[in-house]
């Protein structure tokens, strides 16, 4: 491969025959990170660039040396391969790391580093020495204004492409992760693509490695480079699949096709047992192929590859992705996957007629849908499952399945039912969840009166007192006889709550019913007659208020069930009430604790209703609060996050927000009602983590009045009013912050002293002292963080340990109200959070689960089945308001 670049010696020839041949024997070649010291390091040194230990003094001369280097051995052995010494290549590997600084990454192309790079590829004989080269491009191209000149660049991209088809296995590696980082570049994307759709070798370049390589990180990257670009630009795509063989691959080859979709295939054979994520790439690249005409007509042709593309995918679909003996949590681990793996079968099964019998489908790849979709139909359900929340992978997983298995319906011979059902893959409990799923999604093609929704029959009343009964019936071997049991239940006005199927404790043949309904002993005596008919066997429990046994609630500590209930715990002050301590700065101020005593009787007399005293503060209180404000202000812009941003001007505008006024609560609390439904309740000092939460889950924020002492504005041991209300109220007025505070503080209501714990230290390191990323920056949510003018610089220096929240390992971390925090924790946003909290909330132990109930602002106990069926109804009625909006607005849209 013979190529010149302007200003540059030409590139070597090709140097083997196939990239798999020169492997090195590691892979991950690149030191990282660099040690702490080196070569022209200086403590103090004025040119280090960024937050190295670098200086440009010492990078210019690696690179001088570097170019040195290679023009000397040019000259003195143009044709010999270059062996690159141990202290240069440390260097440079240096540079490569350093070029992960977005610093650097700018000094670099400050200094002309794309073009002695590019140099240096072309005159170099090394092999090495290219891949650290193109390595350090990469990193350069991870930073949009460094791409964006670096992809300007016409001689780099040209070279780029052509070292596509070099021999090395890493210098492959690392350009097609640059041509990657590229392409994902929204500013530059549509430059590299007209490139590649000008250069037909990237094509039967890539297609080589893919057939021929065994490396599996080259084969992952060029997968993920493949499937960037087609996922990207369909006309590419097009353009590739349907590429006639050329003189340069008659060449090449021996007059071998590189054919699309068979070397996709083979890389996917090569990763299957080696890398999941990988192969996962390469079957969302075949689903990208489906969604195109020219795809389908390859897949469809009789000689094409559509047959080993179904029966590789079948096999890992039931061999590796999902056997018979996995537990559901399996679909869990493996949803993602098997999203890409089931729309290429789908696909490929409307297409196979010219290649195979639509009706010869593999009887273990049917059983492998019927049991997805009764792993998603019981994980849907599942409240200790980790993503028990919206799922929209899971969700795009069912569709697919039982858009899959419509279609084999329809073509399915009557013998391949009866293999299914001897076999075991067609029971009682798979049919049962498949008919759930397909019964939504195709309602025209499912008989309506077989699947009959048994509702509560309003017309016949009967006075007598119902209960929950339950009751297990096992089915006889006969044809309908699910539908025939279930129909006595409708016949005899019986609701049925909830139904399910199960293994049979009895008889490992045969699958139980488990039915629960609202019926009195009357009603319950003539179903259990009918049914004796139709059943094997009939268990019943009687019915009763399946409610918690009262000795199973007596454990649980008191909690208030409404908001009244907290005049009961809001006074109980742990600490700096109207007494202080020694090491207090106003301890020894004599009117600063008359001062705090005025307002810790202020709190103790409050009620609930009552509205909240309005302070006449002093002249030195507003000087106190106008140097914290002052300050803070001056960071918020840079520190804080969005939504305190956006709240902070309404304070202003309605509860006079000022550096010279320090604001009412009275005022303050009904803003945040008419905000997000949270109210302010004035406390004396420090209250238990207990109680303290427990005013949360009623949208209740208890908040001090008094102010710091004057002695130090900056600091305060405790929170006072300067921390409430530059801190906490900003954000409680957002909706989604207040959601997640509330649900902190219902997770606590009658739980442990250790989960309450737990809870509270969660609280801490995300309502104290929570950081965010917003726009690729960290940004402060926490009112610790946000009331403190030095720790919120500490925090956001870079200097900080962050890591990312996880309830799990949060709650277990130690909490410090005297210096800063160890550590601080991060997520990506309050819903995220939420979403974490939540699924920790589940591991909570206690007999019940509570439910805010916003009208009458109290709590609902959810410990028996009438609670339980309270909630539904609720449920029920909120669900026909949205139906009543759906409908009106697609009348509106003409839908």
């Amino acid at each position: 491969m013979d190529y010149s670049v302007d200003g540059a010696e030409e590139v070597e020839p090709e140097r083997s025959s196939s990239p798999t041949e020169t492997q090195s024997p590691v892979m991950d070649r690149n030191p990282s990170p660099p040690p702490n010291a080196g070569d022209g390091e200086e403590d103090g040194d004025l040119d280090a660039i960024g937050d190295t230990v670098y200086s440009k003094h010492w990078l210019f001369s690696t690179l001088t040396r570097l170019i040195h280097m290679v023009t000397e051995h040019s000259e003195v052995d143009s044709e010999g391969q270059m062996q690159l010494p141990d202290d240069d290549e440390e260097d440079l590997c240096r540079v490569w790391d350093m070029a992960m600084d977005k610093d650097v990454a700018g000094f670099l192309q400050e200094f002309k580093a794309t073009d002695i790079l590019l140099g240096v590829i072309a005159k170099s004989r090394c092999p090495r020495l290219t891949e650290i080269c193109v390595g350090i491009l990469g990193n350069i191209a991870c930073f949009p204004d460094t791409c964006l000149t670096l992809s300007q660049n016409e001689d780099l991209g040209a070279v780029l492409l052509l070292l596509l088809g070099d021999t090395d296995p890493p210098t492959i590696l690392e350009t097609s992760r640059l041509l990657l980082t590229c392409v994902s570049q929204k500013d530059v994307c549509s430059l590299w693509l007209q490139r590649i759709r000008q250069q037909m070798s990237v094509r039967s370049n890539l297609l080589f490695v893919m057939c021929s390589s065994t490396n599996t990180d080259l084969l992952e990257k060029v997968g993920e480079l493949v499937d960037k670009l087609f996922d990207l630009d369909e006309e590419l795509m097009t353009s590739w699949i349907t590429a006639q063989q050329n003189e340069e691959e008659k060449e090449g080859d021996g007059e071998r096709h590189l054919e699309m979709a068979s070397c996709l295939l083979e890389a996917a054979k090569q990763l299957r047992s080696e890398s999941p994520n990988g192969l996962e790439v390469y079957l969302h690249t075949l689903q990208l192929l489906t969604t195109i005409d020219e795809g389908i007509q390859t897949f469809a042709a009789p000689d094409g590859p559509g047959k080993a593309v179904w029966e590789f995918v079948s096999d890992v679909v039931c061999e590796d992705l999902c056997q018979p003996t996995d537990l559901p949590v399996v679909l869990q681990e493996q949803k993602s996957i098997l999203v890409q793996a089931f729309a290429v079968l789908q696909a490929l099964y409307r297409c196979q007629e010219q290649w195979c019998d639509r009706s010869d489908i593999s009887i273990s790849l049917i059983g492998t849908v019927l049991r997805v979709l009764q792993y998603q139909s019981e994980g849907k359900d599942d409240a200790t499952s980790r993503d028990a929340t919206k799922d929209e992978q899971l969700q795009t997983l069912a569709e697919i399945t039982a858009e899959f298995l419509a279609d084999i319906c329809i073509q399915i011979p009557q013998d391949t039912v009866a293999d299914l059902v001897k076999e075991g893959h067609l029971t009682e409990k798979t049919a049962l969840s498949a008919a759930g799923t397909l019964v939504p999604n195709f309602k025209t093609s499912i008989n309506k009166s077989t699947f009959t929704k048994i509702e509560e029959n309003t017309e016949k009343k009967n006075t007598s007192e119902k209960g929950r009964a339950t009751i297990i019936f096992s089915l006889k071997n006969e044809v309908g006889g699910l539908v025939k049991a279930l129909k006595l239940f409708q016949e005899n006005h019986v609701n049925l709550v909830h139904i399910e199927s199960r293994k049979s404790k009895r008889r490992n043949s045969e699958f139980e019913i488990f039915v629960d309904c609202d019926s009195d002993h009357e009603q319950l005596n003539e179903i259990i007659q009918l049914l004796s008919s139709h059943v094997n066997v009939v268990d019943m429990d009687p019915p009763d208020n399946s409610c918690i046994e009262e000795e199973d609630m007596s454990n649980v500590p008191w909690f208030p069930k409404k908001i009244s209930d907290l005049d009961k715990c809001a006074n109980r002050v742990l600490m700096y009430g109207s007494e202080l301590d020694a090491d207090h700065p106003g301890f020894k101020d004599n009117v600063y604790r008359k001062r705090r005593k005025y307002f810790a009787d202020l709190a103790m007399a409050y009620k609930h209703g009552d509205p909240i005293p309005r302070i006449e503060f002093t002249e030195e209180e507003v000087k106190t609060w106008g140097v914290v404000y002052r300050e803070l202000n001056k960071l918020y812009p840079t520190h804080a996050c969005r939504e305190y941003l956006k709240n902070l001007p309404l304070l202003s505008k309605y509860c006079e927000f000022r550096e010279d006024n320090i604001p009412q609560l009275e005022d303050v609390s009904r803003f945040l009602k008419e905000r997000t439904g949270f109210t302010i309740r004035p406390v004396a000092g420090y209250l238990s983590p207990r109680d303290f939460l427990a005013g949360l889950a009623f949208r209740v924020f208890h908040c001090t009045q008094y102010v710091r002492h004057s002695s130090d504005p900056l600091y305060t041991p405790e929170p006072d009013t300067c921390h409430e209300l530059l801190g906490h109220v900003p954000l409680l007025a957002e909706p989604s912050f207040a959601q997640f505070s509330q649900e902190i503080g219902l997770a606590s209501l009658g739980a442990s002293d250790d989960s309450v714990q737990k809870l509270a230290t969660c609280y801490f390191f995300t309502v104290e002292f929570g950081l965010c990323k917003q726009e690729g920056q960290l940004r402060a949510y926490g009112a610790g963080l946000l009331s403190s003018i030095s720790e919120l610089k500490h925090a956001l220096s870079g200097k900080a340990r962050i890591m990312p929240f996880d309830p799990k390992v949060t709650s277990k971390q130690e909490c410090i109200i005297t210096t800063f925090q160890d550590v601080y924790f991060v997520s990506d946003s309050f819903e995220e959070a939420k979403v974490k909290m939540r699924e920790f909330a589940k591991t909570i132990k206690r007999p019940f689960t509570v439910r805010y109930n916003p009208y009458t602002q109290s709590v609902d106990v959810l410990k028996d089945t009438p609670s339980i069926n309270s909630v539904v109804e609720e449920l029920r009625h909120e669900l026909d308001i949205v139906g009543d909006a759906l409908s009106r607005l697609n009348k509106q849209l003409g839908v």
